[in-house]
């Protein structure tokens, strides 16, 4: 005697699960410079009476990946609107070892105004700038909507919305003139350094497949890929620099870093339906 066969199942209802995976580089830039040089106590000036302030200096613009183990949980409803189509949202909240590193050297020359009496005002400058960024945790709340196989155990999908995370950014800024004999100027130096910790919005989108065994009917088991960006983090910094002579100073050097926070996660997982 034949037995009947199974019968398709339906997709609709809640669902729960944890998942694990690992983001990489998604063309992520850090750019920034200093941005000014300036006395900040009138009436104390060096090397010469006449050197007021300085603008302009190194800049920089260089790749700054993030990448990292990222795990976490997600929970979901869905809806099967015909035996091919099925739509629903989800919404997950990962842990993240998310994490990206860069440095630059550079050397220019930043106009000093007034400037020395028989020189130029173009004085040799090297700037060394140094940031690391971090994804702490992050989350998303997206729709999806995917087809199904013939007897609906295939689910393939498409997946967009909401991200926001916590991003964290530590940036620290070195530098010096070059002594310039001609001038008769022995150069000044400065370090400094500051961090800024921020909850970020922006947007994700992916793709998945998820399969429902016929002999497991309240579980499925998932494989997703998601791009995540949330935007870029910006850190301003001040420190005082000193004569190189005799440690005295009194002008701030300040500087600005900005590091995209974007990457692309590829996880997988398995989900409880409670249906």
């Amino acid at each position: 005697m034949l037995s009947a066969p199974a019968a398709a199942r339906s997709w609709t209802g809640l669902y729960g699960g944890v998942n694990v995976g690992y983001g990489f580089g998604a063309g992520g830039r850090d750019e920034g410079g200093q941005t000014s040089y300036a006395n900040d106590s009138p009436g104390n000036v060096f090397p010469f009476d006449t050197e007021t302030r300085g603008t302009g200096g190194p800049a920089w613009n260089r790749s700054a990946d993030l990448s990292g183990v990222i795990g976490g949980i997600q929970f979901g409803y869905n809806y099967q609107l015909d035996p091919w189509l099925v739509a629903g949202f989800e919404t997950d909240f990962q842990g993240s070892a998310l994490s990206g590193n860069a440095s630059a050297t550079q050397t220019t020359a930043i106009q000093l105004t007034p400037f020395p009496a028989g020189g130029g005002n173009w004085w040799p400058l090297t700037g060394n700038a140094s940031a690391t960024q971090n994804v702490d945790w992050y989350g998303t709340v997206r729709g999806r909507l995917g087809v199904t196989s013939f007897n609906q155990s295939l689910l393939v999908y498409g997946t967009g919305g909401l991200a926001y995370g916590q991003v964290r950014q530590d940036f620290s800024y070195s530098g010096a003139f070059l002594p310039d004999a001609a001038l008769g100027f022995g150069g000044s130096h400065w370090t400094g350094s500051a961090s800024s910790t921020e909850t970020q919005v922006g947007w994700a989108l992916g793709a998945g497949v998820e399969w429902a065994p016929e002999s497991m009917p309240n579980w499925s088991f998932k494989a997703e890929y998601l791009y995540v960006d949330l935007g870029s983090t910006t850190v301003n910094l001040s420190a005082p620099a000193f004569r190189n002579s005799d440690g005295e100073g009194f002008r701030t050097v300040t500087a600005s870093n900005t590091m995209d926070a974007r990457f692309q996660t590829v996880h997988v997982g398995f989900n409880y339906h409670f249906n």
